[in-house]
């Protein structure tokens, strides 16, 4: 596995004015540290045109040579020098590029950046890299060297964005991308991912997409492996590879073990297809008795022998997801594994493992105002206050993803370390909270998810999980990524 360096601390990327993507870094100016940011956005086909623009102010001439001579061997398709805090015209026409923003922590160039920002509302949320690389690297150490790692990125990442974690997951080195159907893996191709990709919920009417963009599909019957069959013998192609699931407890999508004989068959007479791999899903590994789990890996076990023991090519066996690659990534890992909700740092085991948490969720506040006893807050008048008390209005709402449930004191936010409850019903677009005993002000910062409020304490307020967190925050919510 080819990995990526990451030396940097304080490098911000998000995607910008013009479908630009914005690298925002303003650390020192150590050539090592402008290496590495170089290195992560020229190794990245996110974008082909790469653009660096620098504050070389800060700096002494010697360093300036060097680090100009670094950039420049990048060959970069523009390079502007900012002086006297001007912004060439050229630079706020450009569309469509990667744009690395470097220089020191005193550099005006931050408020040049501001200027590259989407116009969104001031609710956001940020994505931690580091947390990423740190956690592939301890479920790759419950794993045996030679085992492949297969990260599903459905569902826009979990919610994270179409495209900046599989870029990101890519330039670390994973082996397979996961997708639940056929046009989230185009979408991938389609913006520079070369990765495999494995099709979970593969539809009939995507067949066509699916051999166009090269993406592997996971099949589930009879009838549709023969369909993809006929399909392929019609366009002429052969060798395409193909997965197949298993049923041994989910009671989802797959095949039955009893399916075997005569799936080895009609595979072995279709020249139009090749197995590539034979995998199953986990049912309840989250659970602290793990005899449901033991027995669904025995059952595998055995399809794995019927397999093996019918073909002689290599073929990938995989069951574990990132609950079960925890438990049992020394003794069940097969040939690869697939992390899911683990990568981001949210699992049961999340403390054990020493997982870090990916993401922080905030807002900020519109306007305060001062409520009287007797008066009512919000739609339906569903809260009245009992004594004078201090409300901030929030710039989130349920279409943002801070559900409707969490009215009424459910849910609460923390501004400045204290824990404010939501007073009346959530809005739409606007969240009321009791802000009585804490000093704020227009414009402060709120945390949503984060030091104070973690991912697992919101989600238990939701009465949901992590995953449908993740998933529901809204595209509108602007993303950040840290790395």
């Amino acid at each position: 596995m080819a990995y990526i360096s990451i030396h940097s601390n304080c490098m911000e990327i998000f995607e910008g004015q013009n479908r630009n993507l914005i690298i925002n870094t303003s650390c020192n100016w150590d050539v090592d540290v402008c290496k590495g940011e170089l290195d992560y956005q020229f190794s990245s086909n996110e974008r082909d045109k790469k653009v660096v623009v620098m504050d070389l102010s800060a700096i002494d001439e010697s360093k300036k040579s060097a680090v100009l001579k670094l950039v420049e061997s990048y060959h970069p398709s523009h390079l502007f020098i900012i002086e006297n805090d001007e912004i060439p015209e050229d630079l706020l026409q450009l569309k469509e590029a990667s744009i690395l923003f470097k220089g020191s922590y005193e550099s005006s160039l931050k408020a040049v950046v501001q200027q590259f920002k989407n116009r969104k509302h001031e609710t956001w949320v940020e994505f931690d890299l580091k947390a990423i690389a740190h956690n592939l690297s301890v479920f790759e150490d419950k794993i045996p060297e030679a085992t492949k790692t297969l990260v599903m990125v459905k569902a826009s990442s979990y919610g994270t964005g179409d495209v900046q974690i599989p870029h990101f997951l890519q330039q670390y080195g994973v082996d397979y991308f996961g997708v639940a159907y056929a046009d989230e893996g185009t979408t991938l191709r389609e913006h520079g991912i070369h990765v495999p990709i494995l099709v979970m919920n593969t539809e009939n009417d995507a067949f066509g997409d699916t051999v166009k963009f090269d993406l592997e599909p996971s099949l589930f019957s009879m009838h549709q492996l023969e369909e993809f069959i006929a399909f392929l013998k019609q366009k002429k192609i052969t060798n395409y590879p193909i997965h197949l699931t298993f049923e041994t407890g989910m009671n989802r999508l797959g095949f039955y073990q009893k399916d075997i004989p005569d799936l080895i068959k009609v595979i072995q007479n279709s020249p139009e297809v090749q197995l590539k791999s034979v995998y199953s899903h986990l049912a309840d590994a989250d659970n602290t008795d793990l005899d449901y789990t033991k027995n669904q890996i025995e059952q595998f076990r055995e399809i794995r022998t019927q397999f093996k023991e019918a073909f002689t090519h290599d073929i990938l066996f995989h069951i574990l997801n990132s609950e079960g690659t925890s438990k049992f990534g020394d003794t069940a890992a097969f040939d690869m594994v697939r992390l899911g909700i683990g990568v981001f740092g949210y699992t049961s085991t999340a403390k054990q493992d020493r997982l870090m948490p990916f993401m922080k969720w905030f807002t900020t506040i519109s306007q305060i105002k001062a409520i009287q006893p007797g008066e009512t807050i919000g739609y339906g008048r569903t809260y009245t206050a009992e004594k004078p008390m201090k409300i901030a209005i929030l710039r989130i709402g349920y279409a943002d993803g801070f559900r409707r449930s969490l009215s009424n004191g459910v849910g609460a936010v923390f501004i400045d370390g204290k824990a404010c409850p939501v007073v009346g019903n959530v809005c739409m677009d606007m969240t009321m909270v009791d802000v009585t005993d804490v000093a704020c002000q227009e414009g402060d910062q709120v945390e949503i998810i984060g030091d104070n409020n973690d991912m697992f304490s919101f989600s238990k307020r939701l009465k949901t999980i992590s995953y449908e967190v993740m998933t529901s925050i809204n595209k509108r919510v602007s993303r950040v990524y840290l790395k």
